[in-house]
C-alpha cells in the first residue's frame, strides 16, 4: 500500500520527488515499469487537493524527456502503458541530441577536409560548430583566420 492514513509515508515525502508540482523543476526517473506505483516513480500531485495525485501521462513523460512531439508520435492503436514502458527504456532527447551534434560534425568535417585536400593541400581546415537560434550550424574556415 503505497498511501498510509497514518504514520512516516515516504510517499508523501517532502525530501523525494515521489509527488510532484507544476512548479518543481525534478522529478525521480521514468522507468518502464512505471505503471506499477512505487515510491522511486514521480508522480502528479493535484494542484489544489494535496491528497491526489496520478501518474504522468505518456505525452508528459515524453516532454520531460526532452522528446519534441513533431519528432515523434505513438501509434492511436497503442495504449498508455505500452508507450510508457517504452518511454521508460529510452533515453533522454538531449543525449541523443549531443549525439547527433557530434556525428554531424564529424560527417561534415570529414567531407570539407577531403574537398579542402583536393584544392587547397597547403592549407589545414577548421571545422567547428555554432548554436544559431537553437540550431547547430557548421562554421568552415582557415586555422589562421580563426585563430585571429
Amino acid at each position: 500500500m503505497l498511501l498510509n492514513k497514518k504514520g512516516n509515508n515516504n510517499f508523501k515525502s517532502d525530501l523525494n520527488h515521489t509527488l510532484v508540482d507544476l512548479d518543481n523543476i525534478r522529478v525521480s526517473a521514468f522507468v518502464a515499469s512505471y505503471r506499477k506505483y512505487q515510491v522511486t516513480s514521480s508522480y502528479f500531485r493535484h494542484p489544489t487537493k494535496k491528497d491526489w495525485w496520478r501518474p504522468f501521462r505518456s505525452d508528459e513523460i515524453a516532454a520531460f524527456l526532452n522528446i519534441p512531439s513533431e519528432f515523434y508520435t505513438f501509434p492511436d492503436f497503442m495504449g498508455e502503458g505500452v508507450k510508457t514502458k517504452l518511454l521508460g527504456q529510452g533515453i533522454d532527447g538531449n543525449a541523443v541530441k549531443a549525439i547527433q551534434i557530434e556525428a554531424a560534425v564529424a560527417l561534415m568535417a570529414n567531407r570539407y577536409r577531403k574537398i579542402a585536400k583536393t584544392t587547397y593541400s597547403h592549407t589545414e581546415i577548421n571545422c567547428q560548430i555554432i548554436n544559431e537560434e537553437g540550431l547547430g550550424a557548421f562554421l568552415f574556415g582557415d586555422v589562421s583566420q580563426s585563430a585571429g
